[in-house]
């Protein structure tokens, strides 16, 4: 059994911050041989991190980079998910960086974000270029729930495909063990099996 610890969405509620995972990714991840683990803050700054032997890590969505829109809890996230995003890059930890994940890990190899419409409740068809496709499919049809895209990506990256618009929806590091979508694979669309496959792949590859 693998464990592939995940980090959680950060929320501001009456009395202090609460941390929040979403049911589908337990069960996107079901009968598959992996197991989910979160660690509460006070855990991850004591390094009982370091007892898990992780076998991935996964920065999912929720929450906006700090810097984009100026919230406590957003500059809470990203203390924690730096902190993780290090901590496995330094350990060879593979990594999935989802939407605010991706958005995260593009930033900190001097990416570019911006601001776009139409990227929010809808579903479209990606094409997948020669790099990737040969592995799994030539299209993936995804869903889209963010206000913020990569419309530059560092050299760090092999981008995988691109939304009509330009924006960078799928891209995997040169160098580490990082794959970002800007899709929720967790969430329902039309192509979730074949997203299954990739995000499962990813982390037995590593």
């Amino acid at each position: 059994m693998k464990n592939i610890l995940i980090s959680q969405k950060v929320k501001k509620k009456t009395k202090g911050y609460g941390f929040i995972l979403e049911d589908n990714w337990n069960k996107f991840f079901l009968n598959s041989k992996m197991r989910l683990v979160t660690l509460k803050l006070d855990e991850i700054k004591k390094k009982k991190i370091d007892k898990l032997k992780l076998s991935g890590l996964i920065l999912h969505g929720g929450n906006d980079l700090p810097n984009l829109i100026n919230k406590k809890e957003n500059k809470i996230r990203k203390e924690i998910d730096t902190f993780l995003f290090r901590y496995a890059m330094s350990n060879k930890i593979p990594i999935l960086a989802v939407c605010y994940g991706f958005q995260l890990v593009a930033q900190h190899f001097g990416s570019s974000l911006k601001k776009k419409t139409n990227h929010v409740k809808k579903n479209h068809l990606l094409n997948l270029n020669l790099f990737y496709k040969n592995n799994f499919y030539d299209t993936l049809k995804v869903n889209s729930y963010h206000n913020f895209v990569i419309n530059r990506l560092s050299k760090e990256f092999n981008y995988i495909c691109r939304h009509m618009d330009g924006s960078i929806e799928l891209a995997v590091s040169k160098k580490y063990k990082i794959l970002c979508c800007m899709f929720h694979p967790e969430r329902k669309s039309p192509d979730i099996k074949k997203q299954r496959k990739l995000v499962i792949s990813h982390f037995y590859k590593g």
